[in-house]
């Protein structure tokens, strides 16, 4: 043992803190609820893990970091989370849910159906057009939800767009839709 080695390491687990990375880039990253302070904290569950009582593990986000970390292009952000049953353990990958907009009236897409445009970088989806044939078509993404993408610009509220066989359907060309929901 030398002079400045430590002997012993004490991390408090009841409340535990959680350090989330965030993409610097994403559309939410400069929401309020994604720029946490102690007087303002924003309430946060940790996914897929329950207490014995079946409760979610709940806490709060409190404090963001002012600086992006340049390697991951990533926001750090801290919260405080209840650990009763601990659960959770120091250096332990979590998955955290929060609240970070309420959208309405927006079009929500399946990823799957999300394509690479023609031009680099872009993205697209197939969209039927009236003589049942595919129509590639340049859309804007917006952030996940749980149902799918949001689409910021590029699709119509009814716009019947093609989710499955995309390697089969070509830019003009006739598809044979199917409106089976289970696929």
């Amino acid at each position: 043992i030398n002079a400045g080695d430590s002997l012993v390491r004490i991390n408090e687990i009841d409340p535990i803190q959680v350090q989330i990375s965030y993409p610097a880039n994403d559309p939410f990253a400069d929401r309020p609820a994604l720029n946490p302070t102690p007087q303002n904290p924003v309430p946060a569950e940790i996914i897929g893990l329950r207490t014995t009582n079946g409760s979610a593990i709940t806490g709060e986000l409190n404090f963001r970091d002012s600086e992006i970390n340049r390697k991951t292009n990533s926001i750090t952000l801290r919260g405080i989370f209840d650990n009763p049953d601990h659960l959770l353990l120091p250096n332990r990958f979590v998955e955290v849910r929060l609240l970070v907009d309420s959208p309405t009236d927006v079009i929500v897409v399946p990823e799957k159906a999300i394509t690479p445009g023609i031009e680099p970088g872009t993205h697209a989806v197939f969209v039927l057009d009236d003589e049942n044939k595919a129509q590639l078509t340049r859309v804007t993404l917006g952030p996940m939800t749980k149902k799918g993408r949001i689409i910021e610009s590029g699709l119509n509220a009814g716009d019947v767009i093609i989710t499955d066989g995309l390697v089969k359907v070509a830019d003009g060309h006739p598809v044979n839709p199917s409106t089976d929901k289970d696929n």
